[in-house]
């Protein structure tokens, strides 16, 4: 999977959640995907939690090539 820069648009996925982004920051490196991300559209809710706002900010990450280390995924679509 390719890192997304700084200024690209994304989609975020976790949870059943989908949210459009844009990549604030981004801090990748050989073993780590770190984003920090501001919502810019809900595409979908997961009624289990507490709807996020358009334009709140948040950081995720997660180790690269570990099955189970972060279940959230940034994608084009």
């Amino acid at each position: 999977m390719d890192d997304y820069k700084s200024g690209q648009e994304a989609f975020y996925h976790e949870d059943g959640s989908i949210f459009k982004v844009k990549v604030l920051a981004a801090d990748c490196d050989e073993k780590w995907e770190r984003y920090q991300l501001k919502i810019l559209e809900i595409i979908q809710e997961n009624p289990m939690f507490v709807p996020p706002k358009i334009g709140e900010e948040f950081s995720c990450d997660k180790q690269k090539g570990v099955a189970c280390s972060g279940l959230w995924h940034l994608l084009n679509h």
